[in-house]
C-alpha cells in the first residue's frame, strides 16, 4: 500500500456511512467525480467492487462490510491525533455546533446552553435538531451532529457516552380533576383514568422506552386515547380535560401554575431516567468539542 493510498480511507468510510456518492462528496467537501475516481482506486487496492449501485445510492459488498470497522477506527485515531494539537478560543471562534435532542431534553437543557454560549462565545452558531424524526446512530456515525443528548441510552460501543443528569417522572392532572384529589395517585387510580401520551421516535410512544421492564408492562395497561407531539400539547390536553399524563418533573414544574395542573406522586415511578450525552469518538480529543461537552455539563448543573 502506497502512502498516497492512505488518503483514500476517509473516502471509503464516508461512502460506507452515507451509502451515496453525492452525499459523501458534500460531506468530504470534494467533487463527485473525485469520489468516483477514488472508488476506482480503492477497487484496485482491495481487488473488490466494494460498492454496488442501487436505486437510491450504493450498497457495500461483503468485503466492504468486513473491512469497515477496522478502517473506521484507523481514520478516527488519525483524526484524534491531529485534533490534539489544535487550540480553541471560544471568545473568537467562528463555527457551528449541531446538537440533537429529544423533546424530553430540549426544554431543560437548551435555554441555559444558549445563554452560556451567547455570553462566552458570541460568534458561535448553535443548531438544534429534533430526534423524533432522525435516527441517533446515523447522526453520530456521519458526524452530522456534534452531540446527541437523549434519555434513551444508545447501546453501541462505537460511540462515546456520558450520563449528565437524571430526571424524575411524575403524573399530572388538571387542578380540578373530579376523581383525583390531593398529591398522590394510587396504581389502581392511575390505570383507571384515560391518558395522553407523548409520541416518541421510530413510531413508538412514551416513556416506556426509557424505564425498566416491570414499569413498561404496567404502562402498557393504560387507557391511552390521545397521542401528541410535544409537551406543550400534552399539557394543554391535560388542563382542558380529565385526561392525565406522565412527564418529567422539571417540565411539570414549569407549567404547574400557568396551566392550572397538579403534580401527583405515585408508587409506580421509583426509577429516575438517565440523560445521556453521546458523541463520535473521532471528536473526543477536539478542543472545541471538549469545550462544548464541558459547556453542556455546566448548563445542566446550573438548571
Amino acid at each position: 500500500m502506497k502512502y498516497s493510498d492512505f488518503s483514500l480511507l476517509p473516502i471509503f468510510t464516508t461512502i460506507f456511512e452515507e451509502k451515496n456518492y453525492t452525499k459523501a462528496s458534500k460531506r468530504l467537501n470534494i467533487s463527485q467525480p473525485a469520489v468516483s475516481q477514488s472508488v476506482e482506486k480503492l477497487r484496485v487496492l482491495f481487488d473488490d467492487t466494494l460498492f454496488v449501485r442501487v436505486k437510491n445510492g450504493v450498497e457495500p459488498t461483503q468485503l466492504a462490510k468486513d473491512i469497515y470497522p477496522e478502517l473506521s477506527e484507523l481514520v478516527c485515531n488519525i483524526r484524534c491525533h491531529i485534533e490534539k494539537h489544535k487550540t480553541f478560543n471560544p471568545k473568537v471562534a467562528n463555527r457551528t455546533f449541531r446538537i440533537a435532542t429529544s423533546n424530553l431534553i430540549s426544554d431543560k437543557i437548551l435555554p441555559n446552553l444558549i445563554r452560556t454560549i451567547d455570553s462566552c462565545a458570541p460568534n458561535l452558531i448553535l443548531e438544534h435538531h429534533d430526534l423524533t424524526s432522525i435516527e441517533t446512530g446515523d447522526l453520530l456515525r456521519r458526524n452530522t451532529c456534534d452531540l446527541v443528548i437523549d434519555a434513551k441510552y444508545l447501546i453501541n460501543h462505537n460511540f462515546k457516552s456520558e450520563v449528565i443528569d437524571q430526571e424524575t417522572i411524575v403524573t399530572i392532572c388538571r387542578a380540578e380533576h373530579p376523581r383525583l384529589k390531593g398529591r398522590f395517585v394510587s396504581k389502581e387510580a392511575f390505570l383507571n383514568e384515560h391518558h395522553v401520551e407523548l409520541k416518541r421516535y421510530h413510531n413508538e410512544t412514551g416513556f416506556s422506552l426509557l424505564l425498566i421492564e416491570s414499569i413498561c408492562l404496567l404502562l402498557r395497561q393504560r387507557k391511552i386515547n390521545r397521542v401528541v407531539d410535544s409537551f406543550l400539547s400534552l399539557i394543554s390536553v391535560v388542563c382542558n380535560s380529565d385526561n392525565i399524563a406522565i412527564l418529567p418533573l422539571t417540565i411539570a414544574k414549569q407549567y404547574e401554575h400557568s396551566h392550572n395542573i397538579r403534580i401527583l406522586d405515585t408508587e409506580i415511578f421509583e426509577q429516575d431516567v438517565e440523560i445521556n450525552m453521546l458523541w463520535n469518538p473521532s471528536q473526543n480529543s477536539d478542543p472545541s468539542h471538549r469545550w462544548l461537552r464541558d459547556t453542556v455539563r455546566k448548563s445542566v448543573r446550573s438548571y
